[in-house]
């Protein structure tokens, strides 16, 4: 099992939500910081700060192909 990693920064809560269970749905464990709720205290699903999604490191590659498939590629961290 491979580290915890980076997979994206999100900043509307609602779409952070829905990318979350997009990779859940597609076999893909994914965690985020707290920051989801602070969705409910923004106008429009804006909120303060970004969510982080995070991954296991060994579903990283594939994590990013299901991310571009499903239409949320603007959101993938990039690479260094």
């Amino acid at each position: 099992m491979g580290k915890i990693v980076t997979l994206a920064y999100i900043t509307d809560g609602y779409e952070a939500i829905m990318i979350k269970n997009y990779l859940e749905a597609n076999g893909i464990n994914c965690i985020s910081n707290d920051n989801i709720t602070n969705s409910n205290f923004g106008l429009g699903g804006s909120i303060a700060f970004p969510v982080e999604l995070q991954i296991n490191e060994d579903d990283f590659e594939r994590a990013k192909e299901v991310m571009k498939e499903g239409g949320y590629a603007k959101y993938l961290q990039e690479e260094e």
